[in-house]
């Protein structure tokens, strides 16, 4: 039987305006989806990937690092510090899994 997972996660979503941002918009890909490949090379072990809802909504794609049924038990948890380009194309954060 399949462990479940928490309810809340904590990771880096892949930020499509950073991406934007940084690389602009294709004609192929008007809404920056092409992010697939970057958790790829993400530089540091995580859990999984899944889906966390935003505030208004929106939801992201995130590597997930932890997850927990509490957001309280998330919140003291350190992020490793990603550096270089990964800040160009990801933020942490805390999301309620979709």
């Amino acid at each position: 039987m399949p462990t479940l997972r928490g309810f809340f996660i904590k990771g880096y979503k892949i930020d499509r305006e950073k991406l934007q941002k940084k690389f602009g918009n294709r004609e192929d890909d008007p809404e920056n989806t092409r992010f697939v490949s970057l958790w790829k090379h993400f530089p540091h072990p995580f859990k999984y990937i899944d889906c966390g809802k935003e505030p208004g909504g929106h939801i992201s794609l995130v590597v997930v690092l932890e997850d927990a049924d509490e957001r309280e038990s998330l919140e003291g948890i350190d992020m490793p510090s990603l550096g270089g380009a990964y800040d160009e194309v990801f933020t942490p954060g805390i999301w309620v899994r979709h």
